[in-house]
């Protein structure tokens, strides 16, 4: 359980962080943020090194990516979190990902929040999402599995 763990929640998060440092504007609050722990100058060497890269993805990748494999690896967290008991209580939270992220998505179409709408990102996200409920029947399986040998054992 601790490898796909890793591989859906924690690489996704690290892919899509990666994304944002080294190759999106240096505007974004989190830049401001880098500064005052004092990483700024580092985190810009870095920035530095690796732009010729940026041109050879393309712009989905840099764009769109980084916010469905956040919202991945948070339905997924939350999914692996909830394992056996899925209930009423277990769908709000497994909603939660998708629904944020489509929600900040459809906000932004009616100016309700700041940012550009983007109908690319909204497929992007719903791609995720359908990715990440195709766990839920791996994760009772597998539980099922663990579950009956576990019985068996004793």
């Amino acid at each position: 359980m601790k490898k796909r763990y890793i591989i859906h929640v924690i690489m996704p998060l690290f892919i899509g962080g990666l994304l944002y440092v080294l190759f999106r504007d240096n505007n974004l609050k989190m830049f401001n943020w880098f500064y005052q722990i004092g990483i700024g100058g580092f985190v810009e060497s870095i920035r530095m090194h690796v732009l010729p890269l940026k041109y050879y993805f393309p712009s989905w990748v840099l764009y769109n990516l980084p916010g469905s494999l956040w919202t991945y690896s948070l339905t997924v967290f939350i999914i692996f979190n909830f394992n056996r008991r899925l209930d009423r209580t277990s769908f709000f939270w497994i909603s939660l990902g998708p629904l944020l992220s489509i929600g900040m998505e459809i906000l932004q179409l009616f100016g309700l929040i700041k940012g550009t709408f983007d109908i690319t990102d909204l497929i992007f996200y719903i791609i995720a999402i359908i990715l990440s409920f195709s766990h839920i029947s791996n994760i009772k399986q597998y539980y099922n599995r663990h579950e009956q040998k576990k019985y068996i054992v004793d």
